[in-house]
């Protein structure tokens, strides 16, 4: 009986990992190691209390490469956003790759949010803005050569900062 839920176990786990994406884990000094193209879309932004949350989906090009990293950018109006090495993401291996973007900011302007191949790829972008009739907040999908995210971003080889979002297992702690 122990050895059939091992082997249950065994091959449970098995199958999670092939379809779920790779654990986080640092990847500073290795680069950014980017896929030559990918495709994405961002979904309904939700508000839960003081947390502004926009998932996404992403999916790399071709064969999948267990070395392949992705990430979400935010951007503000003429600055640079930073991606550090420890904010990319493995794609999965089976399905597109759901990533939330958990934006840890008080709204006062309208922000971009990216979902970035490589530092100069940018797959996918929304305007996180104040709804027009004043009832929320709104994820707009915009052109990857918008100006709002048209800035430079800027890779850091290094870890972040701050630790990973606690809120979710997909979340991306953003900080435009």
């Amino acid at each position: 009986m122990r050895t059939r839920i091992g082997a249950l176990l065994g091959v449970t786990a098995l199958l999670l990992g092939l379809a779920w994406p790779a654990p986080l884990a640092s990847a500073a000094g290795t680069g950014w190691p980017a896929a030559p193209c990918a495709t994405g879309a961002f979904g309904a932004l939700v508000r839960d209390g003081e947390h502004i949350l926009v998932p996404a989906t992403v999916t790399p090009c071709g064969r999948w490469d267990e070395d392949l990293r992705f990430t979400v950018a935010g951007f503000r109006p003429g600055v640079s956003p930073q991606v550090f090495a420890s904010d990319l993401r493995a794609y999965a291996r089976t399905a597109p790759t759901l990533v939330t973007a958990d934006l840890v900011t008080q709204l006062t302007e309208d922000i971009g949010l990216c979902l970035l191949a490589s530092a100069t790829d940018r797959v996918a972008c929304v305007r996180v803005t104040l709804d027009p009739f004043g009832s929320g907040l709104a994820a707009v999908p915009i052109r990857t050569g918008d100006d709002l995210v048209a800035a430079p971003v800027v890779f850091r080889d290094e870890d972040h900062p701050h630790l990973p979002s606690p809120w979710c297992l997909t979340c991306l702690v953003i900080e435009p």
